[in-house]
């Protein structure tokens, strides 16, 4: 499973973006996870929510758009 690669394995920089949806939430409950809203238009034009998560060498405090999550609860907004 690519999130047990990433928490055991892993040594390098990584970024992923998935769906908003429990089952990633469950997958890296222990990951940064960041959420944001998308706007999609391949079919129809629609809005989704986004989770981003990275490694921990990387670091997004800087970030004022994005809503830091934990567990299935909203923080805060990121500042900049």
């Amino acid at each position: 499973m690519l999130a047990n690669y990433l928490r055991n394995t892993a040594n390098f920089n990584w970024v992923l973006s998935y769906d908003s949806v429990p089952e990633i939430l469950e997958l890296y409950y222990d990951f940064p996870l960041y959420e944001f809203v998308v706007n999609y238009t391949v079919q129809e034009s629609k809005k989704g929510t986004e989770l981003l998560t990275h490694s921990s060498r990387i670091s997004f405090h800087t970030i004022s758009i994005i809503k830091k999550t934990s567990r299935n609860k909203e923080i805060e907004l990121l500042g900049i």
